[in-house]
């Protein structure tokens, strides 16, 4: 659908006018398509400048003249690179966002591809949460199945309210995503950010 309202759009926002209830989803449709087109196209930019201009690797310099140019942080440009750069642009699907790609970076080629598969077929694509988990609830090997909702309640009730286990591999799937693009500083902050924890785990 077309979208004709004389609207105003600045850098700080759209002024709206007048919408109907149609015009107004469209926007929202747009807003999507732009900002998942946004998040690949600023990783494979990043990942451009690695092979071109930067020997396979964009260094910390690379990433402060990025941050300048797009006035995203860091990490979110760490994350756009990493992702970008573990799926391939012949390997992605248009029927699932930046988001689910992401969840299924860390997976190796095979594993990700049956996955694809499954989303792509799917009259309902599941949430990211939702694949995350499905994911994480089966074995390495197993057909890919996404969960359904008393799957989830009965993994909920069996491993209680607060479990540790859903925080673990969150962080896990976002290191994986983030560590490869660290530069050598970066990489010794981090370990020093977690010395408190190995600590801890060396005490039990």
């Amino acid at each position: 659908m077309s979208i004709t309202k004389a609207n105003t759009t600045t850098q700080i926002g759209t002024k709206f006018k007048n919408l109907t209830f149609d015009e107004w989803q469209a926007y929202g449709s747009s807003f999507g398509e732009s900002l998942q087109t946004t998040a690949w196209s600023v990783g494979d930019w990043l990942i451009y400048g690695e092979d071109k201009f930067g020997g396979g690797r964009v260094a910390s310099e690379s990433y402060d003249e990025a941050l300048k140019s797009t006035k995203l942080d860091r990490a979110t440009l760490k994350v756009y690179a990493s992702v970008s750069k573990s799926i391939p642009y012949d390997e992605r699907s248009e029927a699932i966002s930046f988001g689910h790609h992401r969840v299924l970076a860390p997976l190796d080629k095979t594993r990700r591809e049956a996955w694809i598969k499954k989303l792509n077929g799917e009259d309902t694509i599941p949430t990211v949460k939702r694949l995350a988990l499905s994911i994480r609830s089966q074995e390495k090997d197993a057909e890919p199945h996404i969960l359904a909702d008393s799957e989830i309640l009965k993994n909920q009730q069996s491993q209680g309210k607060d479990n540790y286990v859903i925080h673990l591999t969150r962080l896990i799937t976002n290191l994986r995503a983030i560590i490869p693009s660290m530069d050598d500083y970066e990489r010794k902050s981090l370990k020093a950010d977690f010395r408190d924890l190995l600590t801890l785990l060396k005490s039990l």
